[in-house]
């Protein structure tokens, strides 16, 4: 009988940073065409000139434990936005606790999980395709998720349900840039 994975917890408390991104250049030629990773970012690339913009990126990541049930993290991001600032947002940033083995609770800023890039879309060289599907969903909300993993024949059913509000603004088009705060 397979027995479900248990975590591994931390006996005292510990931190850490670390660091990731990414660098990437976007070439074409087509004159009516803006090109962008996501309608996150404002023009992207232009014809006839490289650019940088839609899929470089920096970020910092601190992540801490304080014990074998509390842990928490902090992610700061920088890339190409609607009003080109580059300037770092928060990406993730939750305190998360296991009330029980099986059981995990989380509260803050949190990476949207309802579709198949979940958590990974912001990561270009996790992808197995060189260019990731356009996205036209937010990617993170802040609220609350809550999860339980339990054994299902030779493997592990996961559970999970959330509920919170996004936030941000994304561009279609040459019209302005739709809101998304305050959706559920």
């Amino acid at each position: 009988m397979a027995q479900p994975a248990e975590p591994e917890l931390a006996e005292e408390a510990s931190w850490s940073i670390k660091g990731f991104g990414t660098l990437g250049a976007v070439y074409h030629d087509r004159a009516a065409v803006n090109f962008r990773r996501n309608i996150s970012q404002a023009q992207g690339a232009h014809a006839g000139r490289p650019s940088l913009a839609p899929d470089s990126m920096l970020g910092v990541q601190l992540s801490a434990s304080w014990s074998n049930r509390w842990q928490g993290a902090l992610q700061l991001l920088s890339q190409d936005s609607l009003d080109r600032s580059y300037r770092p947002g928060v990406a993730w940033g939750y305190v998360r606790f296991l009330p029980q083995e099986n059981m995990a609770w989380r509260a803050g800023r949190l990476g949207i999980e309802l579709y198949a890039q979940g958590d990974g879309d912001q990561i270009g060289y996790a992808s197995l395709p060189v260019r990731p599907p356009l996205t036209f969903y937010p990617r993170t909300m802040d609220g609350v998720d809550a999860e339980t993993t339990h054994p299902l024949g030779d493997g592990t059913a996961r559970f999970k349900a959330a509920y919170g509000r996004v936030s941000g603004r994304l561009q279609s088009g040459g019209y302005n840039p739709y809101s998304l705060d305050g959706s559920r």
